[in-house]
């Protein structure tokens, strides 16, 4: 008997603020897929602290707080990117964090 694909909740990412130590994953979670995030993220060295709710939307928008020493955005980003549980919602480009290097787009 052939199953049906079983889906799994997502996290969608809708912001990244870096700094090169540390910053912030700004997330919805889909069905407690945020734990998925944390441990996706624990299992490359991050270490996460308790999400904070943003303004915006429904309420739903979390920022995650991560740290990993020596980083860089694009080795977060591609951590995120290369897992089917998450899903980034924009291309995030120059989402530096706190810097007149951040663009909009």
């Amino acid at each position: 008997m052939q199953g049906t694909p079983m889906i799994l909740p997502r996290v969608r990412i809708h912001k990244i603020a870096w700094n090169g130590n540390d910053g912030e994953v700004w997330y919805t979670d889909a069905g407690g897929a945020a734990e998925h995030l944390r441990a996706l993220l624990g299992s490359f060295g991050f270490r996460c602290g308790t999400p904070v709710a943003r303004p915006g939307g429904d309420g739903a928008l979390q920022a995650l707080p991560v740290v990993k020493r020596g980083c860089s955005l694009t080795e977060l980003q591609d951590v995120c990117r290369n897992d089917p549980g998450v899903e980034i919602r924009t291309s995030l480009p120059g989402t530096q964090h706190g810097g007149s290097r951040s663009r909009r787009g």
